[in-house]
């Protein structure tokens, strides 16, 4: 009975409860890509870098390659200038066995193209604040992650890194081989039209 009342009482509100966590788990080589549906159009993915190893994304399952609304994690996963947690990889001159030490890595994502737009205007407003009136920027730090968002957590739970074939001025960053890793993800609720 409490149940029914609670559920009634969401959707006379007009909000649908979160659903439950999603879970799984994968593993990925180096070069290869790991997509995964995660539900409400979307999918999870690792994209292969040139920098030997992976980018965490969110995007949608329909027309994933457009380049307009292909990645929905990093207008939502701040630093937005530098490393960040939806990077496995090389980059920024990370060594690869330092990569994959750092096993936890939480990120938040939106859901749709229009909240992508919406929060990359925020964000633009703040990384980039020299066309902008104050106005504009306030605005931009007021509403940046206003948008539905959901959020996620891959746990490395085993990897495989090796010397790299070159080196980065002179130091061998290594590349990252495979790794073995689970995420948790949870999708913001849903408001009912």
């Amino acid at each position: 009975m409490l149940r029914f009342l609670i559920v009634a009482l969401g959707y006379t509100c007009g909000v649908i409860a979160e659903d439950q966590p999603i879970r799984f788990s994968g593993e990925v080589t180096r070069g290869h890509e790991y997509r995964k549906e995660i539900g409400a159009g979307l999918v999870f993915v690792l994209s292969p870098d040139e920098d030997n190893g992976w980018t965490i994304a969110v995007a949608p399952k329909e027309n994933p390659n457009d380049s307009e609304c292909d990645d929905y994690v990093a207008v939502a996963t701040p630093p937005y200038h530098g490393e960040n947690a939806r990077f496995i990889n090389t980059s920024y001159g990370v060594k690869a066995r330092d990569a994959v030490k750092e096993s936890r890595r939480e990120f938040y994502f939106v859901t749709n193209c229009a909240d992508n737009h919406l929060e990359e205007k925020w964000v633009e407003r703040i990384i980039n604040p020299g066309g902008f009136s104050d106005k504009e920027i306030k605005e931009g730090y007021a509403k940046l992650g206003t948008s539905p968002q959901g959020k996620a957590v891959l746990t490395i739970l085993d990897s495989k890194t090796s010397p790299a074939k070159e080196t980065v001025e002179g130091v061998n960053l290594g590349q990252i081989d495979w790794i073995k890793f689970e995420v948790t993800i949870t999708l913001p609720g849903a408001k009912r039209d």
